[in-house]
């Protein structure tokens, strides 16, 4: 009796443990490749002290548990990774497979492996401190081959370490060699037209410059240079760089990813100041923003010379997190300045923004997702609406010119240019059955007005002028700073009555309206000409506007602070 229990018990014990330790991951040819999540343990060794002789004596009874998908993000550390799986060979031939870290950021990866018909282990170790040749396959990521003979399986120890602070993701695979051969032909595929469509963008950008300098050689110098730093940014972190760039430096390989950070940023910062023109919104902001580039500037010169590694890392990554203010920066400075451009701007951050919080929350909350290749393409989709901003803002600008060209600075009503543009295009309109009226408008004693009071007074009360003349003018009429202390308003109306009780309105306000000198009110009054404009008898602009001035001279002789219609036969005495 006592024999079946005995025998029962380790039935159970049997199915329990094949419960408690992962199955073996199958070699299969269908598969490009395989995650080592679900078929591992790992074991974490802080101290960095456990060798290969520790970890695989069963007596020690080291604490190894289950791999899964919630153990892949491991944060910011030093500590050493051990995994043991076992992989089994179900073909009818021999394979060679490989396994990697599909990471930059694992500075050693040692692999010992027992296959089922040996008892020697086979070992290998792979730095970064190597030159890419030294790799077993030319791939970007570390890696080392290994063969398994038909039918077989074998055990595999794994250890990853990094000789300094470093995000860890612990995405490791298992590949067949000639599966990866597949792999590296798709992954050349989209990362060739990843990069072709940054070169593409780059050389846009310079495009705009050359033939449309509408600003300074710092805007397109900081725009073109953000550009490169993503450029070689993601080179690094995706291991393109040394594959292709600097195979034979891996000391540039290991150091520079950090400074690409830093420089990244400090571009960003700096094309932002130039494209929300900051230093005129906000000198505070702009302050801020200097000091950042010049922290980061510190520290890749830190980074250049080895000072400092931890502090230089954790300030890498938090350049990176410095630019979620962009779009709040650029919505601060629209509510200043009206413009669509900023718009553009603050949604072209909106997709960094959003990937860099939702690679936060994976990495917190160890949720295996690709958060970095949504960053990749969140950032080329930046850059396009960028190039898309800047050209709204050369169409802003333009506009704004026009604007400048055709208007006073001082009251921001219009000029002579603006009426002469708003009278051709009424004559290439249908304006048969519509009375145009020319009202002349001229402050009285103004001359006085400056002498006595001074001329940035005189400012005010032109200024106060112009504010009623744009409060009287509907969508059809125009007002304009003719010159001096004389302005013009057009307007359309039927009959001479309408045009006087308008001007007279205007007057009348004017006059009733003081201005506060040192507690002193003072009050000013104007005098106005009244002028039909003949369009339909091609009359020039210029013969109405002398007869409106005809009529200004008989209201400034008969007292001013009156209006006055021209009328065939006056003549200025």
């Amino acid at each position: 009796m006592f024999s079946y229990i005995h025998l029962l018990l380790i039935l159970i014990m049997a199915v329990c443990s094949n419960q408690l330790f992962a199955e073996q991951l199958e070699l299969k040819w269908y598969k490009s490749s395989e995650a080592i999540t679900g078929y591992a343990e790992y074991l974490v060794d802080h101290e960095n002290t456990l060798t290969f002789e520790q970890i695989s004596d069963p007596s020690l009874k080291l604490n190894f548990q289950r791999f899964d998908v919630d153990d892949v993000a491991q944060g910011i550390d030093q500590s050493s990774y051990w995994f043991k799986f076992s992989v089994y060979n179900p073909r009818g031939n021999g394979v060679t497979w490989v396994i990697y870290p599909s990471s930059t950021h694992i500075d050693a990866l040692e692999v010992w492996v027992k296959n089922s018909d040996t008892t020697a282990w086979e070992y290998k170790k792979k730095t970064d401190l190597e030159v890419f040749s030294a790799r077993d396959i030319n791939y970007r990521f570390i890696n080392s081959a290994f063969k398994t003979r038909s039918r077989q399986s074998a055990e595999v120890y794994v250890r990853l370490t990094s000789t300094n602070l470093e995000l860890k993701k612990l995405n490791v695979f298992v590949s067949g060699q000639s599966n990866l051969r597949d792999i590296l032909a798709i992954e050349y595929m989209l990362y060739g037209v990843y990069y072709g469509l940054f070169l593409a963008l780059a050389l846009l950008i310079v495009s705009i410059w050359l033939y449309a300098p509408a600003y300074n050689y710092q805007y397109y110098f900081y725009f073109i240079g953000y550009l490169a730093a993503n450029i070689m940014t993601w080179l690094a972190v995706n291991g393109f760089g040394f594959q292709f760039i600097w195979p034979n430096n891996p000391e540039l390989h290991n150091q520079s990813l950090h400074a690409f950070y830093l420089l990244l940023s400090s571009f960003a910062i700096l094309f932002a100041r130039e494209i929300l023109n900051l230093s005129q919104v906000s000198k505070k902001h702009d302050r801020v923003l200097l000091l950042l580039v010049c922290t980061y500037a510190a520290a890749v010169v830190f980074r250049v010379f080895g000072i400092a590694y931890d502090l230089v890392l954790y300030l890498a990554y938090f350049s990176l997190l410095s630019l979620l203010v962009q779009p709040l920066l650029a919505w601060y400075c629209y509510k200043q300045n009206k413009a669509t451009y900023l718009v553009l701007y603050a949604v072209a951050w909106l997709p960094y923004c959003l990937s860099i919080m939702l690679f936060l929350l994976t990495s917190y909350l160890a949720i295996d997702f690709n958060a970095v290749l949504l960053i990749q393409f969140s950032i080329l989709f930046e850059c396009l609406l960028l190039i898309i901003a800047t050209l709204s803002k050369m169409k802003f600008r333009a506009k704004k010119l026009e604007l400048l060209s055709v208007q006073d600075p001082l009251t921001k009503l219009g000029n002579r240019r603006l009426l002469e543009e708003h009278i051709l295009s009424l004559k290439n309109t249908d304006i048969r059955c519509e009375d145009y009226w020319i009202l002349l408008i001229d402050i009285d004693h103004f001359k006085q007005v400056n002498d006595k009071y001074g001329h940035g007074f005189g400012d005010e009360v032109l200024v106060q002028l112009s504010k009623l003349m744009s409060k009287a003018c509907r969508s059809d009429d125009l007002a304009i700073r003719w010159g001096g202390e004389e302005f013009l308003l057009l307007i359309k109306v039927d009959g001479a009555d309408s045009a006087l009780a308008i001007a007279d309105r205007i007057r009348i306000k004017f006059s009733n309206s003081a201005k506060d000198f040192n507690g002193e009110k003072v009050y000013n009054s104007i005098s106005v000409g009244i002028s039909k404009l003949e369009l339909v008898a091609n009359k020039d602009l210029d013969d109405a506007v002398a007869n409106a001035d005809l009529a200004l001279y008989q209201a400034k002789s008969a007292g001013r602070n009156q209006c006055i219609q021209y009328q065939k036969g006056l003549q200025q005495s």
